[in-house]
This record gives structure tokens, sequence and C-alpha cells, in this order.
């Protein structure tokens, strides 16, 4: 990739926690900035990042002018925030699940989106955890046969701290 693309991220609550530090992370990522209506949680993670803190997401649409705006809100702001991406001229909008109050409130920022010629992914933040790629893996590799109905509990504590993933085979 020849230029970085620029993230700015609307939400500042516990989840987007890891959503800062995964574009943090990312090579081929300039993270922009953090917007919260609570400016004090937006400059907590903001200040983590070395990125700035937003209270306005018009403001830090205007300023920031990112490619792409990661929405990191519960459903009843969410719509809200994508039209301010769609108007702001964004490239590109991620949305955090669940998405929007209802499926008709879904319906038509997606036709917004659409219109815009827009790019609009509602992401599940645990899909590419290294336990659900094996088991992708071995469903792919028909170990298990045709499944009909499958079940996976998640641990409290699984994925979470410095050594998440270091003792865990085949991870």
């Amino acid at each position: 990739m020849s230029q970085k693309i620029k993230v700015a991220g609307v939400g500042a609550g516990y989840f987007s926690q890891f959503h800062y530090d995964s574009w943090s992370r990312h090579p081929n990522v300039e993270l922009l900035g953090v917007c919260d209506k609570n400016l004090e949680t937006a400059a907590a993670m903001a200040d983590r990042h070395g990125v700035n803190a937003w209270g306005a997401l018009d403001d830090m649409l205007r300023e920031e002018r990112p490619d792409l705006l990661d929405v990191i809100l519960p459903p009843v702001a969410q719509a809200d925030a994508i039209l301010a991406g769609l108007s702001a001229g964004v490239k590109a909008i991620i949305c955090q699940k669940p998405f929007c109050q209802s499926i008709n409130e879904a319906e038509e920022i997606t036709t917004e989106a659409e219109a815009a010629s827009i790019p609009l992914v509602v992401h599940e933040n645990f899909r590419f955890q290294p336990w659900y790629r094996a088991i992708k893996s071995v469903i792919d590799a028909g170990t298990l046969g045709d499944l009909h109905q499958m079940c996976f509990r998640l641990r409290p504590g699984d994925g979470q701290g410095d050594r998440a993933y270091l003792d865990r085979q085949p991870y």
C-alpha cells in the first residue's frame, strides 16, 4: 500500500479499546482521532494512542478528514454518527454491532450509504480471534463431518491480557 488509510473513531466506551488498539497496530493505518460526547473519556483514549480527542463528531470529521470512520457506539447513537460520516464524505464506514435500533432504521441507513456509494460494514470484533479461525479450519477440512448445529462458549477472560495467546495451542 502506498498511502495509509486515515481512520477516526467515534465512541470511547469499553469496546473501543479493542478497535483503537487494532488500528494503532496496523501498518497501513494512520489513526487520527477519537471522538466521544464525554471529552474526558475521549481524551484518555486519544492520549493512549497519541491522537487528538474530540467532543463533537462534526468537528472531528471536518478537521481530521478521515478516509474511514469507525462507529463504536450503541445502536441508539449509530444512525446519527453514520449520517454525519456520509455527509462529511468519508470513503468508508465500519459500525459496531448490533446495528441500529430497528430493522427499519438499519434499512434506511443502509440505503443512505448505498446512495452515497460509501461502503458500510457492520462487524463483529471477535470473528478473527484465533479460536474462531481454528474452528473454521476444522469445519472447512470436513474433520467434523456434516454439521447441522454448533454451540460455542467463550470463557470470561479469554483473549485478555498481555499473555492472552502465548500459552494456548495451536494459536
